[in-house]
């Protein structure tokens, strides 16, 4: 640990007031992580957010599109799978786990 991280927190820089890379969504009103914490969104959801706030701000627009589309399909495929693919769907997932590799 190091003295910096002993300093009193109301000392430190509120990370809610930073952003690294840019400054896209420095003018919402509410931050998309802030947004998508407090609802508890999950990853594609909370995705979804970030890149639809963005598209006309950060000068990827058409990208972030294409990527709020993906992640919508994958919420889809994952949440809502057609009733008969369920199992393979879970059995799918199961063996891109054991494909992992987790580097050290």
């Amino acid at each position: 640990m190091s003295e910096e991280d002993l300093v009193p927190l109301s000392t430190k820089i509120n990370p809610l007031d930073v952003q690294v890379g840019g400054d896209h969504y420095k003018d919402c009103a509410i931050q998309p992580t802030v947004y998508s914490h407090y609802n508890n969104l999950n990853t594609c959801e909370a995705n979804i957010v970030k890149y639809i706030t963005r598209h006309n701000k950060k000068g990827e627009g058409k990208e972030d599109i294409l990527k709020v589309i993906h992640y919508a399909q994958l919420l889809l495929e994952l949440e809502y799978p057609e009733e008969d693919k369920q199992q393979d769907l879970f059995n799918d997932l199961i063996d891109r786990g054991r494909h992992v590799q987790i580097k050290s």
